[in-house]
């Protein structure tokens, strides 16, 4: 079992404290059908494969947790980039960084946004010590490969970013030596601060608790620390856009779900959290039904083979780029409480793209 970050040093007046819904995301994402998932996704295959894109007729079997035949990744794909939307305090994407080749077969960056500057403060720690605590490990690790040799890694691990933007570290020949790094907690609203078509996989615990209405979201800064001495109103304002979802207890996470086409790289997934009462079945038909995506086809297959008697004949332009219109948006539940949770049954929803292929 992996371990679960230590969020000792947050406050909890503050900042939404970890709860059923948070280990829900823990126990899914390194469950070892979703650990599967990912790993063949993401994780960089033992060969150079040609195309980033999967091939036509890369469909996958109709099963709560299906894997692909062909994924989106290759030898040459930029390090997958995750993306915590309100961390709180920080203890899933700290979870994932800290074991990412783990649960995707390699290292990567990470972010993380919050409305609540204290919850950015929080996750940028809780990161840093699940980090630090896997140092250790991946000096031994560095050792046993270049037979002895210390590894000095690099600390480049905080909030701020790396100096030379990558926070690699270095052995004693002068190498890189690779490491999942923790780029920024990010003050803001949502993904709006996020650049488009980046994020390969996005996580997302939204306030799905019906209430009356939502607080308006606060002022983002760019001040490295926020007031350390917060008004109990400022207090009770922060903690309920922590649970508060609006009437149906979806209008947090309705602005998320608009965001996620134009957020998500081509190979991107996103996992959001959902009780009964927010209706879930019926969102997930809702996403099937989005407009299919226009990223770039795959490569067309060759034409088919005909008799002699049949002229051959040759893929026209026009099918050519309607096969652009054939990335179909997908939705499955991949993991659920079973139990409750305050008030209702948890579960947790993948959204991504996938190729529908052409006969």
């Amino acid at each position: 079992m992996l371990p679960t970050p230590s969020t000792s040093h947050v406050s909890y007046d503050l900042v939404y404290e970890p709860a059923e819904d948070s280990y829900l995301f823990l126990d899914t994402l390194s469950s070892p059908a979703e650990t599967a998932w990912l790993r063949s996704r993401f994780s960089l295959p033992s060969s150079p494969r040609p195309s980033p894109l999967p091939l036509p007729g890369s469909r996958q079997t109709p099963t709560p947790t299906p894997l692909p035949k062909s994924t989106p990744t290759s030898s040459l794909s930029p390090t997958p980039l995750i993306v915590e939307i309100g961390p709180g305090s920080g203890v899933v994407v700290a979870f994932l960084v800290a074991n990412a080749k783990t649960l995707f077969g390699r290292d990567v960056l990470s972010l993380a946004v919050d409305v609540n500057p204290y919850a950015c403060r929080g996750t940028r720690t809780t990161v840093e010590k699940a980090l630090a605590e896997k140092r250790p490990e991946r000096r031994v690790a560095g050792e046993k490969e270049r037979g002895g040799k210390a590894v000095v890694l690099s600390e480049n691990t905080g909030g701020d970013g790396a100096e030379n933007g990558r926070g690699v570290s270095h052995d004693e020949d002068g190498r890189n030596e690779g490491g999942s790094i923790f780029l920024s907690s990010v003050n803001g609203d949502l993904a709006t601060p996020l650049r488009p078509g980046e994020v390969d996989v996005l996580v997302f615990n939204p306030p799905y608790v019906p209430t009356d209405s939502v607080p308006a979201t606060p002022t983002t800064t760019r001040q490295p620390e926020p007031n350390p001495k917060p008004t109990f109103e400022e207090q009770s304002a922060l903690l309920t856009l922590s649970y508060a979802g609006g009437p149906d207890g979806m209008q947090v996470t309705n602005r998320l779900l608009a965001q996620i086409p134009e957020v998500l790289s081509p190979r991107g997934v996103a996992y959001v959290l959902f009780c009964r009462g927010n209706r879930p079945d019926e969102v997930k038909q809702w996403i099937r039904a989005w407009e299919p995506s226009s990223l770039p086809s795959p490569p067309p297959p060759p034409p088919p083979r005909r008799s002699r008697s049949t002229q051959s004949t040759q893929l026209t332009q026009p099918e050519i780029a309607g096969r652009a219109e054939r990335w179909h948006w997908r939705a499955e539940t991949v993991g659920t409480s079973g139990k409750t949770a305050g008030w209702e049954k948890l579960e947790i929803v993948r959204i991504w793209r996938e190729w529908e292929g052409c006969g």
